[in-house]
């Protein structure tokens, strides 16, 4: 496996990192007047929490990495998830700000956090893909 762990082990580190920055942000009109914005952290709510538990479960698989086939479903199995919740949460911008009952319907961007989570997911599913091919050529 020359060299593919640490691009897992930067995927993980990513995804991990992701997770307690923005997913959400904006600076709007509130009904009490206007603010100079807020940010919704990624931790801060169910999907966030989850992205940090498979980081963390990604780098337990990519420490205890071997040719074994259940290894290497699990840690593409932990990129697909976070890469779902990712993209779920991009496209329901408005489901991760819900807490904020006084946000006006307009100007929530996708934060930091969520890009991070899911360009480190896809890093955890392409070292398993780029792997495979490579160790099927030698």
């Amino acid at each position: 496996m020359e060299g593919w762990r640490e691009i897992g082990l930067i995927g993980a580190f990513v995804v991990l990192l992701g997770a307690f920055l923005p997913w959400v942000q904006s600076g709007l009109w509130f009904q009490s007047g206007i603010l100079p914005g807020f940010a919704v952290l990624g931790i801060e709510g169910v999907y966030g929490i989850v992205t940090l538990i498979l980081a963390i479960t990604a780098f337990g698989l990519i420490a205890v990495y071997s040719q074994d086939l259940k290894i290497r479903m699990g840690i593409a199995i932990t990129g697909v998830l976070g890469f779902g919740i990712g993209v779920w949460n991009a496209l329901n911008p408005y489901k991760v700000a819900e807490w904020q009952t006084s946000v006006v319907d307009f100007g929530i961007d996708t934060g930091t956090g969520l890009y991070l989570t899911m360009i480190g997911s896809l890093f955890l599913i392409g070292q398993i893909v780029v792997s495979a091919f490579v160790e099927r050529k030698q």
